[in-house]
């Protein structure tokens, strides 16, 4: 088959990749530069820990198992940064999902009967861990995740394109597609801005916040119900100073790499979309990561990015191909980079072979219409 895959995160480009190394015929369309997109604006925690209900969990869980079978199959993951993941409250709710909002003492326990790797420390063992920071005065213990981790999106995705070039994939970048063609009831390809169509057996959709629109170029409706997600790039940290994602009650903060660390909370996701400033919200990070890590006390922002996160509005994924329209078919989620080793890899069999994955029983394109 032809295939073109519209959008080079990290989805469409490990789309890319499985297709062209198992011989199909891959374009990979791009507007940009491979994870210009919400792919290089994330906090990039992996994790099954705050997916609910329990078929996404059970999904998100498999999507890790996925980056490790990647590794093995490739021998090197420079992208993958394992360490764990340290939660702490001083009780109130910890994380706001969209979906659930549990007390972090109900969510161990909850993952605790589930098998999933979670277990409480005393803060003196914390501290082993993670010896530069202030859990503070109250704080008796702390939820340990040590399965969970981040990845490098921009690198990940990067790798994936590479790899699909190497295996025969024609990458186009900064080809924006502006149409979907038909052929009778099936599609047929993609028109770019320049008015060149690639002519397709499928179109595969992984847009991200722009999958809706080019869904409804294909005459398909994908209700999507994005949310903004903003994440600050810290610099003059010394290497080293923290060693893994952790959420603490105001923030949430992960090495970056290249000497840099990431900072996120909801709070800022909330106020940006209401219409506070960027740039002050950035400041108000730095200055808890400092209260937090007070080694980090010539912290200073290195950049921010505002991403656009592609919900489906039911909040569920949408993977694989879609029946009533021939000729097309979409990888659309919210935990791309959890499930970017798993998801291409999936949806890559299904096309090659027409076999659905059991684990997208329930996450299906067609349950939209």
């Amino acid at each position: 088959m032809r295939i073109v895959v519209v959008g080079a995160g990290v989805v469409g480009a490990g789309l890319a990749w499985r297709l062209a190394s198992q011989g199909q015929e891959t374009v990979l369309v791009e507007r940009g530069r491979p994870a210009t997109g919400t792919t290089g604006s994330s906090f990039s925690w992996y994790n099954a820990n705050s997916k609910r209900p329990a078929d996404y969990y059970r999904l998100n869980l498999a999507g890790m198992g996925a980056h490790i079978a990647l590794r093995e199959e490739l021998g090197e993951t420079p992208w993958y940064h394992e360490g764990g993941n340290i939660v702490w409250s001083e009780g109130e709710k910890w994380m706001d999902s969209g979906e659930i909002e549990d007390a972090l003492e109900a969510r161990v326990a909850e993952l605790q009967r589930w098998e999933y790797p979670a277990k409480w420390l005393g803060v003196a063992a914390a501290e082993e861990l993670e010896p530069n920071v202030n859990f503070g005065d109250t704080v008796e213990q702390v939820a340990y995740f040590r399965t969970e981790g981040w990845i490098d999106g921009p690198k990940l995705a990067a790798a994936m394109a590479q790899r699909a070039a190497d295996a025969g994939a024609e990458l186009r970048y900064a080809a924006e597609v502006v149409g979907i063609e038909r052929s009778g009831e099936r599609v047929s390809g993609v028109r770019l801005a320049n008015g060149e169509i690639i002519a397709a057996d499928l179109v595969m959709n992984c847009a991200g916040p722009w999958a809706d629109k080019l869904a409804a170029m294909a005459g398909r409706t994908l209700p999507l119900a994005p949310t903004l997600g903003f994440v600050t790039r810290v610099s003059g940290v010394p290497e080293g100073t923290i060693n893994r994602v952790m959420h603490a009650p105001s923030l949430h903060m992960r090495p970056d790499g290249d000497g840099l660390i990431a900072l996120h909370h909801h709070e800022s996701d909330a106020g940006i979309t209401a219409g506070d400033e960027p740039s002050e919200w950035a400041r108000k990070l730095v200055e808890r990561f400092k209260r937090y890590v007070p080694a980090a006390s010539d912290a200073r922002v290195s950049r921010w990015t505002l991403a656009t996160r592609p919900i489906p509005a039911d909040g569920r994924t949408s993977a694989g191909l879609l029946p009533s329209l021939p000729g097309y078919g979409e990888i659309v989620t919210h935990s791309a980079i959890t499930m970017g080793a798993l998801l291409p890899k999936i949806v890559a069999h299904e096309i090659i072979t027409g076999e659905a994955d059991p684990l997208l029983a329930n996450f299906r394109p067609d349950r939209f219409g």
